[in-house]
């Protein structure tokens, strides 16, 4: 369970949990957590820029890697890094309870839809350079 704004937590639960948390009186009220919400809008925004992009003669230009991270509730996600590996992410590897892999953008939509639910969060992760 992760606190966010507004007293509100974020919560790896089934629906049958969600539907009885309804009637706990501390409880305004239960959400679904959608599919879009996991993905970070500066990640998103990333990806609809280059998303039909064409070079100067008019040919398409290929899709960037995106460096990634993938938060999750740290349930069941012991075989995650090599699903991903399996959809063609490279460089996957796990620190703590966070993934970082390179990915197409493709991937990071598969990522976010229904068969990963053990999924909280895909970010874009930013290089750092450091200019002596």
């Amino acid at each position: 369970m992760d606190y966010t704004p507004e007293y509100s937590y974020l919560c790896f639960m089934t629906s049958d949990t969600a539907e009885k948390s309804k009637g706990v009186s501390h409880v305004a009220d239960v959400f679904t957590y959608e599919n879009e919400y996991k993905i970070d809008p500066a990640l998103m925004s990333k990806i609809s820029e280059n998303r039909g992009k064409k070079s100067a003669k008019g040919i398409d230009v290929p899709d960037l890697d995106l460096e990634v991270g993938i938060s999750t509730f740290g349930t069941d996600d012991s075989n995650l890094t090599r699903e991903i590996e399996n959809l063609g992410a490279s460089n996957v590897y796990q620190s703590g309870k966070d993934i970082y892999a390179k990915v197409l953008p493709n991937i990071v939509e598969k990522l976010s839809a229904g068969f990963y639910n053990y999924i909280k969060f895909i970010w874009y992760k930013l290089k750092f350079v450091i200019l002596l």
